[in-house]
């Protein structure tokens, strides 16, 4: 989840979803000077997988992501 940086303070871990890589790589360059750590997946099932290897505090994923929808996944949108 939350990282500890080297002066003590948390950066919240964020995980962006899209099929697009602009759009991708759009988000996390804007959360990134947010203070946010970002990682990307291409898809649903990516996702997944990189979620596995290290849990993150915040999903984005585009609703029309291929391979896996929020259906699948059992997540909701505030």
């Amino acid at each position: 989840m939350a990282t500890i940086t080297d002066n003590g303070s948390t950066k919240a871990q964020i995980l962006v979803v899209d099929d697009e890589e602009g759009v991708r790589e759009l988000l996390g360059d804007a959360l990134r000077v947010a203070g946010y750590s970002v990682r990307g997946a291409s898809d649903g099932m990516s996702a997944l997988t990189a979620l596995r290897n290290a849990p993150a505090d915040l999903l984005i994923i585009d609703r029309k992501s291929t391979r896996l929808n929020s259906s699948h996944a059992n997540i909701s949108y505030a």
